[in-house]
């Protein structure tokens, strides 16, 4: 089955309408693109990790700050708090070689940093020089960053 046989069937499932082929791609598309990130925004200098994150669902995916908590897990005042602090800083762009999904974001035991560093390495199976390359930084803080990430995630409570 391809891309346009399952959006037809979809369609005639989920929305008995008037919607054309590329009207519900374009839904579908939206509802895509607002579950990822790209990895560039992480290596913006000026911002750590959680204000690229933040400052993207903001202002490029239009995002309010009740909808980037509910996606990060993290408090609303904690999102407007960054988000003030940071709003003229820098702009980000759209474009993208690699997308990260936002629930990556979600473990509160980790940063922000943490969190994408876990993602590449164990789910990608980038190693961390390659890392270091997509995020700007030195492979030895990347090695690091991901041992503490890794250290939090198998601790017992």
């Amino acid at each position: 089955m391809d891309e346009k046989e399952f959006i037809e069937g979809l369609k005639k499932i989920v929305w008995p309408s008037n919607l054309g082929y590329h009207d519900l791609l374009n839904i579908i598309s939206a509802d895509i693109k607002n579950k990822f990130v790209p990895i560039e925004i992480f290596a913006v200098d000026n911002l750590n990790p959680l204000e690229a994150v933040i400052k993207y669902l903001k202002e490029n995916r239009k995002l309010k700050y009740s909808q980037i908590a509910d996606l990060l897990e993290r408090d609303d005042r904690v999102i407007w708090n960054t988000y003030n602090k940071i709003k003229i800083k820098i702009s980000l762009s759209d474009k993208s070689t690699l997308l990260i999904p936002i629930n990556t974001f979600q473990n509160k035991k980790l940063s922000i940093l943490e969190s994408l560093i876990i993602h590449l390495k164990n789910n990608l199976r980038f190693n961390f020089t390659e890392i270091a390359f997509k995020l700007s930084r030195d492979p030895r803080n990347i090695w690091k960053v991901y041992n503490n990430g890794m250290k939090k995630i198998n601790e017992k409570y």
